[in-house]
C-alpha cells in the first residue's frame, strides 16, 4: 500500500453498502387532517370567552366540541389577537374587539 487511494480501495471491499432499514416508514405518512371548523362552532367558542381566564378542557365541554377543534380555533383566535393563552391550560379575550 503506498497511497490513501490503495487504503481506501482495501476499506471498500470491507463496507456493506448503506441502506435504509426495513420497518415503519417514518416521515412518509400524513397527519390525520382536522375537519374544517363551521361558522358554528366558532360562535359557539366566541360566546363562552370572556375576559375571565377559561379552562381549554371546560371551553370544549362546554361548547360540545372535539378537542383538537377546540385547539385550531383557539390558535387562530390568538394568532388575530383576539384570546391570550395563560397558564394552567387556560385562555381569555384579550380585549373588546371580538
Amino acid at each position: 500500500m503506498e497511497s490513501s487511494a490503495d487504503i481506501l480501495d482495501a476499506l471498500a471491499s470491507l463496507q456493506t453498502p448503506l441502506a435504509e432499514p426495513e420497518g415503519p416508514a417514518y416521515g412518509r405518512q400524513s397527519l390525520p387532517v382536522t375537519e374544517d371548523i363551521s361558522a358554528q362552532d366558532r360562535q359557539t367558542l366566541r360566546d363562552l370567552l370572556s375576559p375571565t381566564p377559561t379552562r381549554i378542557d371546560d371551553l370544549a365541554r362546554d361548547a360540545g366540541l372535539d378537542i383538537g377543534i377546540v385547539l385550531t380555533a383557539l390558535l387562530e383566535l390568538e394568532l388575530a389577537g383576539t384570546v391570550e393563552r395563560l397558564p394552567g391550560s387556560k385562555v381569555a379575550l384579550c380585549g373588546t374587539s371580538f
